[in-house]
């Protein structure tokens, strides 16, 4: 019960939605270069890999390996691949190529022309790390961000609107020091990880809707994280910036212009039972919206633009931090 637990809350397969239907032209979501194996900080204590994994890397995996299926990750292998390493149903296929690699292979084809196809499947931290522990720190490098970000865009959310708009501009950088630990005995003992996130973002906005609404506007990929343990660990930061609007009573169009401003900081644990904590630190420019609303409406209003961050761990999407 525990595992099936565990494995739901820290990783959610790939059923989390980001911004993939809603990109537009405001994204950034080319592959940044990794943060510098110098400035990535890795400590280890006792660590045993489960029998059953292989650990292809980049290289290798290149030349040797295509994905047929990205959404299910059927593989087509080299058949000497499968010789060298000994690949049988059962077997844990770990890489640093891409975003990560994680998965467990399910069956393998019979082999034609020297390709082999397999079938995986998913694949837990747990069942990877039989025992000991790890923690990775790393200065988050945020080169990558756009400075001074000016975001431009129409958003119908719900309803038919007058000409309604989102404009943001401003900056956002990680803040604080990324830090990521867990420990192992037969399964999953401890885990701890937090990211802090500065945000000086300015919304003005104008809308027409009833009820809710969430909007996403722009995507950013960090650089990734990437130890040189074996096997490798693969994170990879994203950040995805939306719109929020909430509104009661008769709709009508709205004007909301705002500056968000503040430093957070969340921090996800385990210990048996599972725990989170998250701080926001206003600054002195935060200005709460301010207002505007045609004569015959009678509504209330809440309009906000916020950062969230994503960590995909092994190139599977772990829940929203913020």
């Amino acid at each position: 019960m525990k595992t099936k637990f565990i494995s739901i809350i820290f990783i959610l397969l790939l059923l989390v939605s980001s911004c993939g239907e809603d990109l537009g032209s405001g994204n950034n979501t080319e592959n940044p270069e990794d943060v510098p194996e110098e400035d990535v900080i890795v400590e280890t204590s006792g660590i045993e890999i489960n029998p059953d994994a292989q650990t292809v890397l980049s290289d290798e995996w290149t030349q040797n390996i295509s994905v047929l299926d990205s959404a299910n990750f059927n593989l087509q292998m080299n058949e000497n691949l499968i010789q060298k390493y000994e690949l049988k149903p059962g077997s844990i296929l770990v890489s640093n190529k891409g975003d990560g690699f994680l998965r467990k292979i399910k069956s393998i084809g019979i082999a034609s022309n020297g390709k082999v196809n397999i079938e995986t499947e998913f694949c837990s931290l747990e069942e990877l790390f039989k025992e000991g522990s790890f923690r990775i720190q790393t200065k988050p490098d945020n080169s990558s961000l756009r400075s001074g970000i000016e975001i431009s865009k129409a958003t119908t959310f719900s309803l038919v609107a007058n000409n309604p708009f989102a404009d943001i501009r401003g900056d956002y950088t990680v803040g604080d020091t990324f830090d990521f630990s867990a420990s192992f005995n037969n399964g999953l003992q401890s885990l701890s990880l937090s990211f802090g996130l500065v945000n000086k973002l300015q919304l003005t906005a104008g809308v027409k809707l009833s009820g809710s609404a969430k909007k996403c506007l722009y995507v950013q990929r960090l650089p990734r994280i990437v130890t040189t343990t074996a096997p490798p660990i693969v994170i990879v930061p994203v950040i995805s910036i939306y719109l929020k609007a909430e509104i009661s009573g008769k709709p009508g169009p709205a004007e909301c212009v705002f500056i968000t401003g503040y430093e957070a900081k969340t921090t996800i644990s385990y210990d048996g039972q599972w725990h989170s904590s998250s701080t926001k630190d206003y600054f002195q420019t935060f200005q709460k919206p301010e207002l505007t609303l045609n004569d015959k409406t009678s509504a209330k209003i809440k309009i906000s633009i916020e950062p969230e961050i994503q960590f995909k761990i092994y190139g599977v999407m772990a829940p929203y931090f913020f």
